[in-house]
């Protein structure tokens, strides 16, 4: 058999995938998928919803509601950018020390983003 650099699906297979690449040089970037930022974006959007009603309790300043919108926008951008997502969120969890479930929360998207990235 010959030199084969293609993807070949036969029969019964599938293939899903977000990012493929095939043959000399060739080279395949994903964010980490549709689905997953889709994940990741709903729980930035739990996050907003909880900021902003520890905003109104008194728990937490404007700016860190703030800090959560620019989250969520970097988020909505065509390749959104790690360091900048992380650098946020880390100002957010300096933010909310105070209140325990957000602190979490905060926790939680920083592995996720660092998963997915």
């Amino acid at each position: 058999m010959g030199d084969n650099y293609g993807i070949v699906n036969n029969g019964s297979g599938s293939i899903n995938a977000d990012a493929m690449a095939s043959g000399p040089g060739a080279q395949a970037i994903s964010g980490g998928g549709s689905a997953q930022l889709r994940d990741l974006q709903t729980q930035v959007g739990a996050l907003l919803a909880a900021l902003r009603e520890a905003r109104g309790s008194g728990e937490i300043d404007d700016d860190v509601v703030e800090t959560g919108e620019a989250v969520e926008q970097e988020l909505r951008k065509e390749r959104p950018n790690k360091r900048t997502i992380l650098g946020l969120l880390q100002g957010i969890a300096s933010g909310v020390t105070q209140a325990a479930h957000l602190v979490t929360a905060v926790t939680d998207l920083q592995a996720s983003v660092s998963a997915l990235f």
